[in-house]
């Protein structure tokens, strides 16, 4: 009696190490090569290979909607949904009533995979092949119409009305032109700056350069130069926006990249999401003129 409890002790504890429960998923995501996957908090999973595909672990106990995707050429994050199927086990198991530690045993999804009844797709796509262009709102007309109680409505289809009757209001038009903010602050800012990660200081720079240069009137190019070289591998595009304390300058595509410049020319430069051999940093400048 007691080798067959010795036995089924031990076979029972390989059997537990073996097939511990399952806490990641393997998937195969599709793109183009060279695409890098990041997880919501921005780090780094894995890059689509040559072949057009990369394998990367999803852990399953937290449901994670969507994934991100870069470019090697852009320095935009753009969101993408994992696709997944439900799968009827997690019923079979409440109606069996079977407990936790035999669970884990034969390798039953943990976390919210086992308790929602969902599966990851094996096979998913970055969708990088989608074309994303700028929107353009040019309104909808509408045409201000009168009734005969004098009540005045909204109609899109003025052709059909036999009579309309067209009201001039009163306006003054203005002979200035238009304010070119990015000529305003073109110019070259010289302060020190430093790397950041995690809150703890990487790297210091006691003189670093930014050049600001006139794209439009309210885009300007921005070049960073620490030591004689350019930080980023090519200049920066910002919009310009006025303030009361001066202009609030945004990195296009990364929101949370602004340039703060007061009415004395004192700059103000964050950057928080500068990916350095996949790892983020947060660069910081305090410059003038």
């Amino acid at each position: 009696m007691k080798k067959y409890c010795l036995a089924f002790g031990i076979a029972l504890f390989v059997f537990t190490i073996s097939s511990c429960s399952i806490k990641y998923q393997k998937l195969t995501f599709r793109g183009k090569p060279g695409t890098e996957i990041y997880s919501p908090d921005l780090k780094k999973l894995g890059d689509i290979q040559n072949d057009g595909t990369a394998k990367i672990s999803i852990n399953t106990e937290k449901y994670c909607p969507y994934l991100l995707y870069r470019r090697n050429d852009s320095q935009t994050f753009i969101p993408f949904a994992l696709n997944y199927k439900t799968r009827k086990g997690n019923r079979v198991r409440r109606i069996l009533g079977f407990p936790t530690l035999f669970i884990t045993m034969i390798g039953w999804p943990s976390g919210d995979q086992g308790d929602y009844n969902y599966k990851y797709l094996k096979e998913q796509s970055t969708n990088d092949d989608f074309p994303f262009v700028p929107i353009v709102d040019n309104g909808i007309k509408k045409t201000a119409l009168m009734q005969s109680d004098g009540e005045s409505t909204l109609d899109s289809s003025s052709a059909e009305v036999a009579s309309t009757t067209v009201v001039k209001r009163n306006s003054s038009t203005a002979k200035r032109k238009s304010i070119d903010f990015a000529k305003t602050i073109s110019d070259t800012y010289v302060g020190s700056g430093s790397l950041l990660q995690k809150g703890n200081v990487v790297e210091s720079y006691r003189s670093v350069k930014v050049v600001i240069s006139r794209k439009d009137k309210n885009k300007v190019d921005v070049n960073v130069i620490e030591s004689g070289e350019s930080f980023f591998g090519s200049e920066l595009e910002y919009t310009i926006r006025k303030t009361d304390d001066g202009y609030e300058l945004v990195l296009n595509g990364i929101a949370t990249a602004v340039i703060s410049i007061d009415h004395n020319g004192k700059l103000s430069f964050t950057h928080p999401k500068v990916n350095i051999d996949g790892e983020l940093y947060t660069l910081s400048i305090n410059a003038e003129k």
